[in-house]
């Protein structure tokens, strides 16, 4: 994000607690005139008045209060966004109000962009009022000076924030502005650039972007004006995706040479501003990618890499970044500078210059090492010298040492042994004012063991000792979540540890900390750990549950709860019954007092039934869901509606619905994705998902694809987020997979067909996962090899022309044969013919030159002979083609390859 849009953000996002009751005055506006209400509540008409009160004044202070009341009604209003059900009179105030700040009071200053962003988010929220964003647009550009422009550019990117398909239309305004466009918008303007997508713009950006770079190199030339040009071509260099690029260099070949613009900047470099250095040294390593071969063999690469090394102080970090990345381009061309470059970023290290040069000289050592390998030995071993702080502050680079020099790995495992023996000695007698730098020294040690293989047996055992003392609350968040993570590595959890381990971890779930609870619970979860705990560790898990005051830690430790019980049966079985009863005697109590605390307790506890037995369940399931459904009634704020389709899905696994009752709550969750806000989406379609997991005998199936379809399909669903786009193919598939009825089959699957071309093929792809899951179940070996055959026989097409992609998707089909020898017939029916298609074109190859993206024959004939050995019926099958292509092999020189498929192929004959 460049600094102007910052700023804005800054300006009237600034976090004002007298303003956080307003979502909550909004959403009882909203709730009340919904159910047929008051036209508006008294809460909100007192913060109209006082918006009112605050224009009136006109004054700068009123107006920028009365901004920020504004920026959080439109933060609430694009929760309810698209159909603003029950806010459209305060959707109406806001755009009104915002216009007139920004036409009739004509603030120019940074209020008058901040009404201007506003008012273009809030205008591209709902369909009624978008068009009229383009005739406000067109009033601000007519007055033709830059404030207005200024203006119309922060209506556009507003509009960007609640519809891109509606920014991308009114792109043409500003870049219509040539050379005077802002760069907030040439940048979005160069990330839309797709032409494969069809995008209306591409032409007009493709035209701006070459007429705004002409007339920068233009400036370039022009004594007064080269440090504008310089920072205009730069801007561009960076910020110019490849595929723009390359639709350039074939339209205007002349202008996209990189030669005569390195002609163009460099001689300029010394006489420009530091801030244009900066970007000359960001810009350079891009450029040279243009035309890399042309330029390794010009002056202007020696030129560049004196540049760069010759920044001043002030500026080293980005010259330091562009040595770097010019390493990275043009790689063993680099060697020549290696040494007087490795001095001067080893110097760097040795001064401990400001944090930010000393990161960027680390990360000029790691772009040597990867470009020039083992020829920086002697630098890194004199980095390895560095302090051990220097060190810790790179792990990467330490990861990337042991890697590339392998024989520098003993040395680097020494290092951390030395750093952990230092820590443990320390341990109890630091002076009191070190413990701030001992524990993030600790933190660092921490994160390198999370990131460096313990293969050595003394570091794992230093580290086992580290990770158990860091496991106190009274030890920072950095340094206990860094040794939770670590926790989980079986070389760090072994098997005498292991009590010890599972019962600090489960301390810390009594910390003050959430996330510290989060991460220790999430550990618990893990198998190994979770089958060692102890009724003490399972009691701080229930403790846990007791005390902590957010839904969402609670929630998690219920589920633990409810997985251990397999288990753990005789210990989380008794504690969770006493803590639905207790939980369920509250909810009696709450019930008439505060009603949204009771379902949300009851939603809770709908985690931690699946932990009682079948009896016991019964008798508790009845009261928590009673308190569910009528929570889906009731008018809830965002959090809470979220914690009641949660509720409804874990209902929805263990409870037995009627075919009537199935098609009845998942129509009533369809039509509330409709009208609840957007955050609540994703565990709506997620409890329809779980309630339609298993169709019920009798299911309208057809009424609820219509259903689906109206919601979620055709260019509906392209709005939806990824995530949404997944559960969305997921409930088709959940529907696709009930066959009682060939019609409603048939139809389901075309809804799924016409849906999926919608889709991206990751998101198809899971759509199919889900129907295939549903079909033979989630654990069923049918179905991950179903799968794992479909990916197989699809990764095999025209697309993988390599020959390694070819020849290892072909080796991981006949190894699956060899491991599935009854079941692989009928998931590849025809895997001998596409290796033997495979050979005939390998030999082809070599009958005239060596096609580089052919199979080898003699990979291909061990496949062959490998997967006919595991089916009888193909070796009677393709026995004759398979003697023919075996004489064509032997006739090109492959006899020794045949002779040994021969003797598999016979041996499957004896046997």
């Amino acid at each position: 994000m460049t600094s102007f849009i910052r700023d804005l953000y800054d300006f009237f996002m600034d976090s004002d607690e007298a303003l956080n009751h307003l979502p909550a005055i909004l959403d009882q506006q909203a709730a009340e005139q919904s159910l047929g209400g008051v036209r508006f509540s008294n809460e909100w008409l007192q913060q109209r008045a006082k918006i009112d009160e605050c224009l009136a004044e006109k004054s700068d202070e009123s107006l920028t209060r009365a901004l920020k009341i504004f920026a959080k009604v439109i933060d609430t209003l694009d929760l309810y966004a698209p159909a603003l059900k029950g806010l459209t009179d305060v959707h109406a105030y806001a755009c009104e109000t915002l216009e007139s700040i920004i036409f009739d009071q004509q603030k120019v200053d940074q209020r008058g962009q901040a009404a201007a962003f506003l008012y273009g988010q809030a205008m591209a929220m709902s369909s009624l009022t978008a068009e009229a964003v383009t005739l406000a647009i067109e009033n601000l550009l007519l007055r033709g000076d830059n404030t207005a422009a200024n203006l119309a550019l922060c209506i556009i990117l507003g509009v960007e924030r609640s519809s891109p398909t509606l920014f991308e239309s009114h792109l043409p305004e500003l870049l219509q502005q040539d050379k005077s466009v802002p760069q907030e918008a040439l940048i979005r303007a160069l990330k839309i650039y797709s032409p494969s997508e069809k995008v209306s713009s591409c032409r007009m950006i493709l035209q701006a972007t070459h007429t705004i770079f002409v007339a920068s190199l233009h400036l370039c030339q022009k004594a007064h004006k080269a440090e504008e040009g310089v920072f205009w071509t730069c801007f561009l260099i960076e910020h110019m995706p490849m595929m723009l690029r390359n639709d350039l260099a074939h339209r205007y070949p002349q202008t996209m040479r990189s030669i005569p613009i390195f002609t163009l900047l460099l001689p300029l470099g010394p006489r420009l501003s530091p801030a244009s250095q900066a970007s000359l040294c960001s810009a350079l390593p891009l450029l040279a990618t243009w035309e890399t071969s042309l330029f390794v063999d010009s002056e202007w690469f020696t030129m560049s890499i004196h540049f760069m090394l010759g920044t001043k102080n002030s500026l080293r970090a980005e010259g330091l970044k562009g040595l770097g990345q010019m390493a990275s381009v043009v790689l063993d061309r680099f060697e020549p500078f290696l040494d007087e470059i490795g001095e001067m970023a080893l110097g760097v290290l040795d001064r401990e210059e400001k944090p930010a040069v000393q990161k960027a000289a680390q990360r000029l050592l790691a772009c040597l090492l990867a470009s020039q390998g083992p020829t920086t030995l002697d630098i890194m071993i004199h980095y390895l010298r560095s302090p051990h702080h220097i060190l810790l502050a790179d792990v990467e680079l330490l990861e990337m040492i042991a890697t590339f020099l392998p024989n520098l790995a003993k040395r680097i495992i020494q290092t951390l042994t030395d750093i952990i023996d230092d820590l443990l000695t320390e341990k109890g007698g630091a002076e009191e004012g070190d413990i701030e730098g001992r524990g993030s020294r600790r933190a660092s040690v921490l994160d390198a063991l999370n990131v460096f293989p313990l293969r050595d047996r003394d570091l794992a055992a230093k580290a086992q000792k580290l990770v158990l003392w860091s496991l106190e609350e009274d030890s920072g968040q950095p340094v206990v979540v860094a040794a939770l993570q670590l926790s989980t590595n079986p070389i760090i959890a072994t098997p005498s540890v292991m009590r010890s381990l599972t019962f600090k971890v489960a301390q810390l779930l009594l910390a003050d900390d959430p996330y510290i609870v989060h991460t220790a619970l999430s550990v618990l979860s893990n198998p190994a750990l979770a089958s060692m705990l102890d009724e003490s560790s399972c009691s701080m898990i229930l403790l846990a549950l007791h005390q902590s005051l957010e839904p969402s830690i609670q929630i998690i430790a219920a589920k633990l709860l409810a997985h251990l019980t397999t288990a753990h049966k005789a210990i989380v079985q008794p504690l969770a019954w006493s803590h639905i009863r207790q939980s369920l005697s509250l909810i009696d109590f709450l019930h008439s007092v505060d009603p949204t605390k009771a379902i949300i307790e009851a939603c809770i506890i709908s985690n931690l039934l699946p932990a009682l037995p079948p009896s016991l369940h019964k008798k508790y399931v009845g009261p928590v869901k009673e308190l569910i459904m009528t929570g889906l009634h009731r008018p809830c704020e965002p959090p809470t509606l979220s914690l009641i389709f949660q509720g409804l899905s874990n209902l929805a696994r263990f409870e037995t619905y009627t075919s009537a009752q199935q098609s009845q709550l998942a129509q009533e969750l369809l039509e509330k994705t409709q009208e609840i806000p957007k955050e609540c989406q994703h565990a709506a379609l997620n409890a329809i998902s779980s309630l339609l997991s298993v169709p019920k005998e009798g299911l309208d199936v057809y009424e609820l694809l219509i259903k689906v379809h109206a919601r979620f399909g055709g260019g509906r669903g392209k709005t939806l987020d990824n995530d949404l786009k997944a559960l969305v193919s997921g409930i088709y598939g959940h529907l696709g997979t009930v066959e009682r009825n060939p019609v409603i089959s048939r139809d389901s699957k075309a809804a799924i067909n016409r849906e999926t071309l919608n889709y991206p093929s990751k998101v198809a792809h899971l759509s199919r996962i889900a129907e295939v899951r549903d079909r033979h179940g989630p654990l069923n070996q049918t179905s991950i090899n179903t799968l794992l055959a479909e990916i197989l026989s699809a990764s095999l097409s025209t697309s993988l022309k390599a020959t390694d992609d070819r020849s290892l998707v072909l080796e991981t089909m006949s190894c699956l044969g060899i491991l599935q020898p009854h079941s692989i017939p009928s998931l590849i029916p025809d895997l001998p013919g596409l290796i033997m298609s495979e050979l005939r074109y390998a030999l082809k190859s070599r009958d005239a030159a060596r096609d580089a993206n052919s199979t080898s024959v003699s990979a291909g004939l061990l496949f062959l002979s490998s997967t006919v050995h595991t089916s009888g019926i193909w070796l009677e099958q393709y026995w004759q083609e398979m003697g023919e292509l075996m004489v064509e092999c032997i006739s090109s020189g492959e006899a020794l390859p045949v002779l040994r498929g021969l003797d598999v192929v016979l041996g499957s004959l004896r046997d």
